[in-house]
């Protein structure tokens, strides 16, 4: 039986392995879209796919995506923590896609300001290995969304 199968994250070596072994293909967009994944964003299986530091193109009015136009990998000496409130969840389904139709569209000045602290600071940051200034870029997208 052919089909195919969510591996997160590149780094797991052994993909290649276990798509030979058991005959499915691995189509990270493919499954994203088929579950309904990537409508407003393809940052999310940009990462599932790839890891590290991840920008797309924006949305499009598409089946597929927005593309994925800059990945840098994180060097293997830093260490990320992600840590999650499990007494707060997230919307999901119907309830997610009524929420982001409910969004107004994305300002103007906010996009401009956003790409620059992307393209100027967080980008040459990441490529030179400069977690430093790779916080201090995204402390300016956090502090814009608040």
């Amino acid at each position: 039986m052919r089909g195919s199968v969510r591996v997160p994250s590149s780094r797991w070596r052994w993909r290649p392995a276990f798509a030979a072994c058991t005959a499915l293909s691995l189509d990270v967009e493919g499954d994203a879209l088929h579950l309904g994944r990537g409508a407003r964003s393809g940052v999310g299986i940009g990462l599932f796919h790839r890891g590290g530091l991840v920008v797309d193109g924006g949305c499009k009015k598409s089946e597929a995506p927005a593309p994925i136009v800059s990945h840098i990998r994180f060097p293997d000496r830093w260490r990320i923590i992600v840590v999650l409130d499990p007494a707060r969840r997230g919307l999901h389904g119907a309830d997610e896609a009524a929420a982001f139709g409910k969004l107004p569209p994305f300002a103007e000045n906010d996009a401009a300001r956003l790409c620059r602290l992307v393209i100027m600071k967080m980008l040459p940051a990441a490529a030179e290995e400069d977690i430093v200034s790779l916080r201090r870029g995204d402390h300016g997208n956090s502090r814009m969304h608040r």
